[in-house]
């Protein structure tokens, strides 16, 4: 959206300014606006090799404007996002599965009304922008996607998968807004690990294990999603 339009009017110093919001592009970095939380909940099925994961991420705005999240996400090959809920304050919307142009006219159109819409839309192979608007100044906002994984079996029978990563973002990320990794068996004894490579996390669980709850870690729809 141009500089012109309602969400930049008042703005005063062009620093402040954002031309992109509603727009398809991460671009650049949104003064004030950070995360401030990240938390992945689900559980492991060792058996069918399927990891489903539950990935919060909650955001602050310690400016004087109304921001606008925008950040690209990287999935795991083959991981499908099923569900996108945002929350705000105590009130928690669902998203609902839209055309990508259908989607997107709409959640630009609850942009300029201010209807606290959420999208999520693929950009390429195993990727999706995810847009929310406003995290206005002092709001408690959260995001949350449902992303079930296949897991990669190895011929020690361990089960292993990458964990989603934000692969750009226009906020910044407090050091309380880093991601902790707790897992917990269901089964005595039997425990997930959490390993990092090359700057990503992976999970991995021996498939001799049944079912495995996680229950938190720091860390996607196939189609664009748009509440509104």
């Amino acid at each position: 959206m141009p500089d012109s339009d309602p969400l930049n009017s008042g703005v005063s110093d062009e620093f402040d300014l954002d031309a992109d919001v509603a727009g398809a592009t991460v671009s650049g970095m949104a003064r004030g606006l950070s995360q401030a939380g990240s938390k992945f909940t689900g559980k492991v099925d060792s058996t069918a090799a399927i990891a489903s994961i539950k990935w919060t991420l909650s955001f602050k705005n310690t400016s004087k404007y109304d921001r606008e999240v925008r950040t690209k996400i990287q999935l795991p090959p083959g991981a499908v996002i099923s569900k996108a809920t945002l929350k705000i304050g105590n009130v928690e919307r669902v998203a609902t599965i839209k055309a990508r142009e259908e989607a997107r006219a709409l959640y630009q159109a609850a942009v300029v009304e201010r209807k606290n819409p959420l999208l999520v839309s693929y950009t390429g192979k195993d990727q999706v922008l995810v847009q929310c608007f406003p995290v206005e100044p002092g709001a408690d906002v959260q995001l949350s996607l449902a992303i079930a994984i296949p897991m990669y079996v190895d011929k020690d029978s361990h089960a292993t998968c990458l964990l989603p990563y934000i692969a750009e973002r226009n906020f910044v990320v407090d050091k309380d807004g880093q991601a902790n990794c707790e897992f917990v068996s269901t089964d005595s004894g039997k425990t997930c690990e959490v390993n990092e490579s090359a700057g990503h996390q992976y999970l991995s669980i021996n498939r001799d294990m049944s079912i495995t709850e996680v229950i938190s870690a720091t860390g996607q729809n196939t189609k664009d999603a748009s509440i509104v």
